[in-house]
């Protein structure tokens, strides 16, 4: 009588951990677009800092098709502007957003993820993409 107890025992705490791995990894998917947000006292420490959180999505996310991250420059409390650099994957394009939501202003570059990553390690902007891929407008 113990075996027949300690097997079923064995059954139901194999189901169980089967079932909380399959939740885990459900919960841990990514979403077809990331968002990331933050502050910055400065316009250029922003885009610098930016493109790391971007790094850092991309490694997070690799399956994500858009990636959107936001910040505004405030300053004692004073919002002075906000911006976005964007990654569509895609079309391998990235560029800034002068008014999240409203498309690409400026310069927008063909890159890829090692580039993004190339140049975050560098604490790069925008315009080190230029180095890495093609102008796309």
């Amino acid at each position: 009588m113990m075996t027949r107890v300690s097997k079923k025992a064995w059954a139901l705490a194999g189901s169980l951990l089967i079932l909380a791995l399959l939740v885990g990894a459900w919960l841990r998917r990514c979403p077809d677009e990331v968002y990331v947000y933050f502050e910055s006292p400065i316009l250029e420490a922003g885009e610098r800092v930016a493109v790391r959180k971007l790094d850092a999505a991309v490694c997070r996310c690799p399956e994500a098709r858009r990636y959107d991250v936001f910040w505004k420059e405030v300053i004692a409390d004073e919002e002075l502007g906000r911006r976005a650099l964007v990654y569509e994957r895609r079309g391998k394009l990235i560029g800034y957003e002068h008014d999240p939501g409203s498309g690409f202003s400026g310069a927008v570059y063909v890159v890829n993820d090692a580039a993004i990553h190339a140049v975050a390690q560098k604490w790069g902007t925008l315009e080190d993409f230029a180095a890495y891929g093609p102008r796309a407008r």
